[in-house]
């Protein structure tokens, strides 16, 4: 009797904590949907994939933007024109050997080399002074005006091996006999070869054929003039690019731009009165700026 009467009690008791359990967890429950914060969409899979290729677009625009600047960058530095820097001073000066013809046996006549009119820092043609470009690899030269014999440049160039050599060429015989582009840079750049190959260690800067003044003498005028001789520079400057970039230690040096006046002519008193050959006054621009765009080491 006594156990029927607590059984109901037992299960009214069990009942109830159930009850009260469903209550509590109901309770959690709503709290926590109440405070859980308002969650954002997820992006759809076709918007996901639209932002990761305009990402792509990005990446591949950046990376060209910035190779056409790494381009853009090594061809305003151009490691074969000279750029200016520190003057080397005399000391550099000396170091120098001159090529040329008519226009660099100047240099001589103007005294402005450290030994005066006794330097022998100039290679000129014994016939004439002079080299006539188009016979550049037959031509007799030589660094003593008493020399009558003289030897070819690639023999001087064995002899000598200068340290750095200065070579202004391509006026006479070349500009003034009309000479084709093909033809010009092919002497040229054979001569450079030839030296390079009896005197490795040499250095060449080549230099730019000098402008004339408006008033160069009649008989020249017809044969050579700026616009002729810009052209000409240009396929030079070609030339040295072919050759640096075969590993050859040669530069070019812009000494036209440097000494051109702004009417588009050499100025008078640059001229020794010819309107071709340079006054005592252009060959010291010349030199200056030689000696502050030196050559790497």
């Amino acid at each position: 009797m006594k156990n029927n009467n607590v059984r109901p009690i037992i299960f009214s008791v069990i009942t109830f904590l159930l009850l009260m359990v469903l209550i509590l967890c109901t309770v959690v429950t709503v709290s926590l949907h109440l405070k859980a914060p308002i969650s954002q969409e997820e992006p759809s899979t076709e918007s996901s994939d639209m932002a990761q290729e305009e990402s792509g677009e990005d990446e591949v625009v950046s990376s060209v933007t910035e190779e056409k600047s790494s381009e853009g960058s090594e061809e305003t530095q151009d490691p074969w024109l000279l750029q200016q820097g520190m003057d080397g001073g005399q000391s550099y000066l000396s170091s120098l050997t001159f090529l040329g013809d008519s226009t660099t046996y100047g240099l001589i006549e103007a005294g402005v080399l450290p030994d005066g009119k006794d330097t022998n820092q100039v290679w000129f043609g014994v016939t004439g002074r002079t080299i006539t470009f188009s016979y550049v690899e037959t031509v007799k030269v030589t660094n003593d005006r008493s020399d009558k014999e003289g030897m070819t440049i690639v023999q001087m160039a064995e002899k000598e091996k200068p340290e750095i050599l200065v070579i202004t060429l391509g006026v006479t015989g070349g500009v003034s006999s009309g000479l084709s582009k093909d033809a010009f840079t092919a002497l040229y750049s054979k001569m450079i070869t030839d030296i390079i190959s009896v005197s490795p260690d040499t250095k060449i800067i080549c230099n730019s054929i000098y402008p004339v003044c408006k008033s160069i003498d009649a008989d020249l005028a017809p044969r050579i003039d700026n616009e002729k001789i810009s052209a000409a520079n240009k396929w030079i400057l070609q030339v040295v690019k072919e050759q640096y970039k075969q590993g050859n230690a040669v530069y070019y040096l812009d000494s036209y731009s440097a000494i051109i006046g702004a009417d588009g002519y050499l100025p008078e008193n640059y001229s020794n009165g010819d309107g071709l050959h340079l006054s005592a006054l252009a060959f010291q621009e010349v030199l200056s700026l030689l000696r502050t765009h030196k050559v790497p080491n």
